[in-house]
């Protein structure tokens, strides 16, 4: 990736992010929002393919995937020993984005670790004009995407025992996503 730390509108909020193995662009998240390290960064992706390599991908995670993304839904699931040894993480939460230019820059790019742009515990950042006056001097760039925020954060569930879980409701309800795997 060209920049090390960027910013850029998602369907939801504003995110900052790096490429997902960058260590120093991570740390450098997690001291820019000034965010607990035992609060993992999730992986925006522009596909379920992106991250044949990182996650363990059933048939049930591309059921899905194939109804619920591009959008509002972060899955966590069990990582590939391959990523486990790199990072250590066990799982991972994950999310496509409903944001076409996001989407192409993640395409371009690779699965980046994205997180909300606020300081940890206060409101993220949807106003372009503070984004810019808060963030300009600490980050490599700011993504001039369209704004086209969702009122609703994203459905979070953990998937990564033989039941689903819902972590933080959103507008995606859990019967909606059993529905798609039964």
């Amino acid at each position: 990736m060209k920049y090390e730390v960027v910013v850029f509108p998602t369907d939801t909020v504003y995110g900052i992010g790096t490429s997902i193995y960058n260590q120093k662009g991570i740390d450098r998240i997690y001291e820019i929002k000034a965010r607990s390290i035992d609060k993992k960064i999730p992986v925006l992706c522009s596909s379920l393919n992106d991250l044949k390599d990182i996650i363990e991908i059933d048939e049930r995670l591309i059921k899905i995937t194939d109804n619920f993304w591009p959008g509002a839904l972060t899955i966590i699931v069990k990582t590939t020993e391959k990523h486990e040894k790199i990072t250590g993480e066990k799982t991972l939460a994950v999310r496509s984005p409903n944001h076409n230019e996001l989407l192409d820059l993640l395409k371009k790019e690779g699965p980046m670790r994205v997180t909300s742009l606020n300081i940890s515990g206060e409101p993220p950042l949807v106003n372009k004009q503070l984004v810019y006056e808060k963030y300009s001097h600490v980050v490599d760039y700011i993504y001039n995407f369209e704004l086209n925020f969702s009122a609703v954060s994203s459905t979070i569930i953990d998937a990564t025992g033989t039941d689903l879980k819902v972590l933080r409701q959103g507008e995606l309800l859990l019967e909606d996503i059993l529905k798609t795997i039964s």
